[in-house]
């Protein structure tokens, strides 16, 4: 803190030569904890910019629309924050994405009805609490859905209620804001749709809880039949979106005074190939892959990877058994910068330790880029 507090004093010197001035010798200007400066040739102090050597906070007040409005570091954590997003995935709510689009439905049967299929809740884990929502923070809310028929049906909306509950996913739930504002009346064709939960007073989730985002079925007119309703779930587009306060930095990088003493741990996903299948999408995305054997395991087709979020796995031999990395039908590999015909595989020295590094970007292939031994065309 005193680095900063010290890069922030240079700072102001340097952008507002009014500031700098010599010290004497006599009695500082102003009152205790003011911070000194050049007053038309006098030292002079005042109540809008002072120090505090005991919690070392600088405050420097702002203009005359807002006097009391105090510039800190405390209080850039505290009310700036971070953004957490969830994806919407098979009745969870998500860290990691995986993008394999599919819906869930349900047919209500009375209004409103909040639904018991289509409804989505985080594991403990994916939730990193504890952390704090602050007042009038709006919570975004990105969801596909429609409805198998409008002819002879009610119209359906669909609002949504966030909060948080025990660990056993039941128990003792809390509502974190209002519940959404409604969606618009859902057709028969598949629309992308976006909502807000508006966060009345400032909301602490604890540890240990589940997020729950509940889907409430509200109809608006119509009569006849309840429709079924399709809702859409992982996919880029599908996400619950909010700001929080900048203290949750303290649940990953733990501090006392200017000293880091917590490790920056990070998580990589492994796993073990013994066999030829088709990889999913999900298991190329960040993830080392542990060939154990003469395998030819499949990159999945790059047409699966939409809306610029690409793939990346490395495979590596833990035996010296050579292994191929082949791509789907057609799919086509760069390999260390050369482009190898339209579905043509690679193959491995047949070394232990051989490891090759997959990305891909764009919906033309993959790149191949060496790690360890090299890797030639096999066909």
């Amino acid at each position: 803190m005193k680095r900063f507090i010290f890069h922030l004093f240079l700072s102001l010197f340097l952008s507002f030569p009014v500031l700098a001035f010599e010290f004497e010798s006599g009695t500082a200007g102003g009152s205790d904890t003011e911070v000194q400066f050049n007053d038309s040739g006098q030292q002079a102090g005042d109540p809008g910019l002072t120090y505090n050597k005991t919690t070392d906070i600088l405050k420097v007040v702002g203009g005359a629309l807002n006097p009391t409005d105090v510039v800190n570091l405390g209080t850039l954590i505290d009310r700036i924050g971070m953004s957490l997003n969830f994806w919407i995935s098979n009745q969870t709510l998500v860290e990691l994405l995986v993008d394999s689009e599919n819906a869930l439905t349900e047919q209500p049967s009375s209004d409103p009805e909040t639904l018991t299929t289509i409804t989505f809740k985080s594991s403990v884990a994916d939730n990193p609490a504890p952390y704090e929502i602050k007042e009038n923070t709006l919570i975004e809310v990105h969801f596909d859905a429609k409805v198998d028929a409008v002819a002879g049906k009610f119209l359906e909306t669909i609002v949504f209620q966030l909060g948080y509950v025990d660990s056993d996913g039941t128990s003792n739930f809390t509502q974190i804001g209002e519940n959404s504002e409604a969606s618009p009346v859902l057709t028969s064709v598949q629309t992308a749709y976006e909502v807000h939960i508006h966060v009345l007073s400032d909301t602490a989730i604890p540890a240990g809880k589940r997020l729950w985002l509940k889907v409430i079925a509200d109809s608006t007119g119509g009569s006849g039949s309840f429709p079924t309703i399709s809702f859409y779930y992982d996919s880029p587009h599908h996400h619950v979106t909010f700001g929080v306060s900048g203290d949750i930095l303290g649940n990953f990088v733990q501090v006392v005074g200017d000293n880091m003493t917590g490790p920056l741990t990070s998580e990589v996903k492994l796993e073990t190939v013994s066999g030829d299948g088709v990889l999913t999408v999900a298991q190329c995305r960040g993830t080392v892959i542990n060939v154990t054997g003469a395998h030819t395991p499949v990159l999945p087709d790059v047409s699966g990877f939409r809306d610029s979020i690409g793939g990346t796995c490395l495979f590596y031999a833990s035996t010296a058994a050579a292994f191929s990395v082949d791509v789907f039908a057609s799919d086509r590999i760069s390999r260390y910068g050369t482009d190898q015909a339209n579905g043509e595989e690679v193959t491995s020295p047949g070394t232990k330790g051989a490891a090759i590094l997959f990305i891909n970007t764009t919906s033309a292939g993959w790149e191949a880029f060496r790690v360890e031994g090299n890797f030639t065309n096999g066909g």
